[in-house]
């Protein structure tokens, strides 16, 4: 997605590009699109249109391949919303395809299930036009999280705050999740910040999916996607979606608490993931890592799904730890220490944690591909001399070897988390309004959202 600085945030990202047949969806969901041909207006052209009358757009917050974002205010009102415009036609003037109409519709309904969560941008209103649908959501001012971790410095250093917002994220997945919906496409960019830091919502369910296990592999974004998405040439011809999640989810609490990624994609090709494959403690020499977290981080980077932690164990897990990070060693006295390895780097704080190895108006990270441009990079990619002695130690695993795995812990009566409750202004309680929505087909649910008014 392309930012427009001049109108503000990017809220929320824009949709993935519908071309890629790597996030497939049944043909069930696919309704006949249009067969006359119309070019798309410009975004810019937009800009001023009253939809219904009363909502004004004003701004561009974002442009992608099949959708444009746009700020817009009830000038009856004056509240602000943000509106995503999803064209009906290719940039040639073609309709689009049939499956392209299937993620459109897909997209939409999935959304609109699971926004009832407060920690969930909530889906308002569908108004439909000849040649685009615009889809009504709430505003969220300050922008997605990749921002305030990087430009803001807003969570980095802070562990307080950051366990908050990770709790939340944490609760909007788990909702998702219990509904049957999965995301497959976790990223800092596709949570958005509202009340002063305090409250996040997830955004963006373009490559959501009903499905609890994919054949689509390589969905999502590289940095966030679990080495079973990454590697189609496992045994099994499908991944499971949930312990996916669950692997983003913990990609996202490093950077929210170190302001990184641990590392640019989770397979053998990436060297700093295969020296924390040969060591779970590996992380801890390059990041400000407490015991607490790196431990809780082992359950979450489990290779085999199947062992990886659930959410509510993690969820646990991180009401009970007492911190995240360790100050940065500059400030600690120590003895003088052994010669540094040239891929230890000194400890970051705050607003110093960010990206290095990337230009900071490279994109902020791959949509729907295996991009590895953009995102929070780590500083240490480059574990080379581990290489051969990791692959030869691969190979002398004996083929009845089972991995450690951790034993459940006993249940501690754990204060319960709730959600910030952060109710947007005429937030529309459409879920009351069907006896169970979950069983509208996608056309039924359009029909639905536009006659709500």
């Amino acid at each position: 997605m392309q930012h427009h600085a001049p109108f503000g945030y990017p809220t929320p990202p824009a949709s993935p590009a519908y071309d890629s047949l790597k996030c497939g969806i049944p043909p069930a969901f696919a309704t006949r699109p249009y067969q006359t041909r119309c070019i798309p207006l410009a975004p810019e052209e937009r800009l001023g249109s009253l939809l219904e009358g009363k909502l004004q757009l004003t701004d561009i917050l974002g442009t992608g391949a099949y959708g444009v974002v746009y700020s817009a205010v009830d000038i009856k009102t004056g509240v602000r919303y943000a509106v995503k415009c999803l064209s009906k036609f290719n940039a040639d003037g073609t309709p689009l395809e049939r499956r392209q109409v299937a993620y459109q519709q897909r997209e939409i309904r999935l959304h609109y299930l699971a926004s009832a969560h407060p920690n969930v941008v909530s889906m308002l209103k569908i108004v439909d036009s000849p040649d685009c649908i615009y889809v009504i959501l709430e505003y969220c001012p300050e922008g997605d999280l990749f921002l305030n971790i990087t430009e803001l410095g807003q969570y980095v250093g802070k562990d307080a705050l950051s366990k908050k917002v990770f709790l939340q994220i944490l609760d909007a997945v788990e909702h998702c999740h219990k509904l049957g919906i999965y995301h497959r496409d976790l990223k800092p960019e596709n949570i958005l910040v509202t009340d002063n830091g305090e409250t996040v919502k997830l955004a963006d369910f373009g490559l959501a999916t009903a499905d609890d296990r994919s054949e689509d592999y390589g969905c999502g974004s590289t940095f966030y996607m679990s080495p079973e998405c990454l590697d189609p040439s496992t045994a099994k011809p499908y991944y499971m979606c949930a312990p996916n999640d669950v692997w983003s989810l913990g990609v996202i609490l490093v950077n929210l608490t170190c302001g990184r990624n641990p590392w640019k994609q989770a397979s053998f090709q990436d060297s700093t993931y295969r020296a924390y494959a040969r060591s779970r403690d590996f992380l801890k020499t390059i990041l400000p890592l407490t015991d607490e977290l790196n431990d809780i981080l082992a359950r979450i980077f489990n290779p085999m799904p199947e062992f990886r932690i659930t959410l509510s164990e993690l969820r646990s897990r991180i009401m009970a730890c007492t911190k995240f990070t360790m100050p940065p060693m500059a400030a600690m006295p120590l003895p003088t220490p052994p010669s540094t390895p040239p891929h230890i780097t000194e400890y970051v704080s705050n607003e110093d944690a960010i990206v290095d190895d990337y230009e900071y108006d490279a994109p902020l990270s791959p949509a729907s591909t295996t991009s590895d441009e953009g995102s929070l990079a780590s500083s240490v990619s480059t574990v080379d001399d581990l290489d051969e002695d990791f692959i030869q130690e691969q190979q002398d695993i004996p083929q009845d070897y089972v991995p450690h795995t951790y034993e459940p812990e006993e249940p501690v009566d754990l204060p319960m988390y709730h959600g910030q409750e952060f109710v947007p202004q005429h937030t529309l309680d459409l879920l009351d309004e069907v006896d169970d929505p979950r069983l509208l087909g996608p056309q039924d649910l359009l029909e639905a959202l536009m006659n709500h008014f």
